[in-house]
């Protein structure tokens, strides 16, 4: 038996498969949601244009006696990189309250329980993953913030 025989054979009998991703692919999504337009802007603000990007990566240093140097030269000397900064920097924000709503929103509405468990794992660790991202991101400039943050 083959895997696609297996999918669509006794799997898809269990699970419902061909019937669930037909149901999915035929709602109307909205084109530009929330949570995708924070998404969006913290890919764009992250990797907006290669030079750039070059520029700041190599303005950029990780080590702690230079990071909060390294942040002020980007913010002050690298064209737009206040803005860059500050688009990034306030979408983190944003993910992170998107994020939440969303898990709470799914909590209430008891959208974990069978037959989406597997779903609520998976969306719990992706909540874990979004924190240690801000956590880590909130550490990069090193300023005194970023330092009595550290436990």
């Amino acid at each position: 038996m083959t895997l696609v025989g297996f999918v669509y054979g006794s799997l898809d009998e269990r699970l419902g498969i061909k019937e669930g991703l037909e149901k999915a692919l035929k709602k109307p999504v909205p084109l530009m949601s929330i949570g995708s337009f924070v998404l969006g802007n913290k890919l764009l603000s992250l990797h907006h244009c290669s030079s750039y990007r070059e520029f700041i990566a190599l303005s950029l240093s990780s080590h702690h006696g230079e990071a909060y140097g390294s942040i002020v030269n980007i913010t002050n000397n690298v064209p737009f990189g206040w803005l860059i900064r500050g688009l990034h920097h306030w979408a983190a924000n944003l993910m992170v309250v998107m994020v939440l709503v969303h898990t709470l929103r799914v909590y209430f509405y008891g959208a974990y329980k069978r037959p989406r468990d597997f779903n609520w794992i998976v969306g719990v660790f992706l909540l874990v993953i979004t924190f240690l991202f801000c956590f880590t991101g909130y550490l990069l400039p090193w300023s005194q913030i970023s330092y009595w943050a550290t436990p």
